[in-house]
């Protein structure tokens, strides 16, 4: 709200901050679809691996089991790793030249694919496979 006074003061619109239409929605949609997707799955074989690694499993009691069907372990939620998705999303907004619409796609989009890797199991399979 106050974001919104300050723009509506200098007599600018959300479009100073990155709230303007992309030239295409469905081109913005699927960037952020394989962008979504690839963070999932250098946060699976990379990041969660080499955790494990180091922490000799620990991370994965963080992390809530990840078991297939464990929903209950996907309540769990991880400082760290909420700040590491804030830091590559704005590293997206950045780089796409400002279009906030790509990084809040590709939020979108995280979240469902990581819940579907977990609940169906492919984290585990996708870990084993390249781990």
């Amino acid at each position: 709200m106050v974001v919104g006074l300050v723009l509506g003061w200098r007599g600018q619109g959300l479009t100073a901050i990155g709230f303007g239409a992309p030239d295409s929605w469905w081109a913005t949609a699927a960037q952020a679809l394989v962008l979504g997707l690839g963070l999932q799955l250098i946060a699976v074989v990379l990041v969660e691996a080499l955790a494990e690694r180091l922490t000799g499993g620990a991370a994965r009691s963080l992390r809530g089991g990840g078991r297939e069907g464990d929903l209950e372990g996907l309540r769990g939620v991880d400082a760290a790793r909420v700040a590491r998705r804030g830091a590559v999303l704005g590293w997206v907004f950045v780089a796409s030249d400002s279009n906030v619409w790509l990084a809040v796609l590709t939020h979108g989009f995280v979240d469902p694919i990581g819940i579907a890797l977990v609940a169906s199991g492919a984290d585990e399979r996708l870990r084993r496979q390249f781990g």
